[in-house]
């Protein structure tokens, strides 16, 4: 940021970043792309997701963190970097829509002093906006304003129409737009960038394990609260998950070869047309190395009956063995839903609800 570029003899901090997207935007992939970005160009760099029901349900915030690997070497550690945004100390704030933005600055991770904020002007009615008698629409000038003023820069357009004129996606136009707010340490043609960008078109083709049938641990290494528990994520750890791991490549790459797409006559960039399809171990490692998580958990408070030992939930959602507690969201489900989890938690929330108020007479 400005405080990092302009004042070098200063110590280094981290580049924190902040992007609010709704369910289906790619705010994810967008924060994938900054940290192959930062990546490339020198920087340590961590991203998590911070799900919750915002406005509509779905609205996530992704955090970054951007630390300059040359700088960690130096100092011989490795930087401690945060997990959530914290209020004024935030460089850019990213929202694919306006009230989103506006949301942002109400929370106070947008400041005047240091935050340049990135939104697209176009509007997806909040809940509060829609039930109001009247017309409960906030006025759009009025967000601006607010954005404006809470902001040391405040980009912004609707983001939403260039995707739809274009035929592209809102995250796309939202990286175009962080590239061009010139607020990035990072060039095209800087030092290591140019492994991570090509100078032609292309498509990237993503696969889900809607099914996986590897399971991971999580296990307690001490009674104190402030150790970090032993996670053992197990990805790939059954032969079923590693076989639908080569499938999918081959079946995109039949995808890829046919008729209807030989006009444009695509090239394979990864895995890279020398790996055969019969080459079972190359392909699985080309998975190994890219697969990534897709911010889906759910089932840590499982519901089941009182004879399953995993279960905390019976199935009036109320937790066993504790009066008056119940768990009410994504954390209940046996197992994970094939479709996204946001719809089925909204379920479980009105189910929860009517439980609630039927117990309650």
């Amino acid at each position: 940021m400005s405080a990092l570029l302009k004042n070098p003899a200063e110590a280094p901090r981290a580049i924190r970043i902040a992007v609010l997207a709704m369910g289906g935007e790619g705010g994810g992939v967008l924060a994938d792309w900054i940290v192959d970005l930062a990546e490339h160009g020198g920087y340590i760099a961590q991203s998590t997701s911070v799900p919750g029901v915002a406005q509509r349900t779905g609205a996530t915030i992704y955090y970054l963190e951007l630390f300059p690997k040359a700088a960690a070497e130096a100092a011989g550690r490795l930087p401690v970097l945060a997990l959530m945004p914290v209020p004024g100390d935030v460089d850019i704030v990213i929202a694919s829509e306006l009230m989103e933005a506006g949301r942002a600055v109400q929370r106070g991770i947008v400041t005047p002093d240091r935050t340049t904020l990135i939104a697209s002007t176009n509007r997806v009615y909040a809940i509060a906006e829609k039930v109001a008698l009247a017309d409960g629409r906030v006025e759009d000038p009025a967000l601006r304003d607010a954005c404006r003023t809470a902001a040391q820069r405040f980009v912004a357009c609707d983001m939403a129409a260039i995707a739809d004129r274009t035929g592209s996606v809102i995250s796309a136009v939202m990286f175009g737009a962080l590239a061009s707010a010139n607020v990035l340490p990072f060039s095209r043609t800087g030092a290591g960038m140019n492994a991570g960008f090509h100078d032609f078109p292309g498509v990237t083709m993503i696969v889900y394990d809607l099914r996986p049938t590897s399971r991971g641990s999580l296990r307690l290494k001490s009674p104190a609260i402030g150790t970090q528990p032993d996670i053992f994520f197990n990805y790939l750890g059954t032969d079923e998950d590693r076989q639908v791991a080569v499938d999918s490549i081959r079946l995109t790459r039949r995808i890829m070869r046919r008729p209807a797409l030989s006009a444009h006559s695509p090239a394979e960039i990864m895995p890279g047309e020398e790996i055969a399809d019969n080459d079972n171990a190359a392909l699985l490692n080309v998975f190994r190395q890219n697969a990534m998580t897709i911010f889906h958990p759910v089932g840590s408070a499982k519901m089941g009956l009182p004879s399953d030992p995993f279960a905390v939930v019976d199935e009036r959602l109320r937790v066993m063995g504790v009066a008056n507690l119940r768990v009410v969201d994504a954390s209940v489900m046996p197992q994970i839903t094939s479709g996204n989890t946001n719809a089925p938690t909204m379920m479980i929330a009105e189910k929860g609800a009517a439980m609630i108020l039927e117990d309650a007479k």
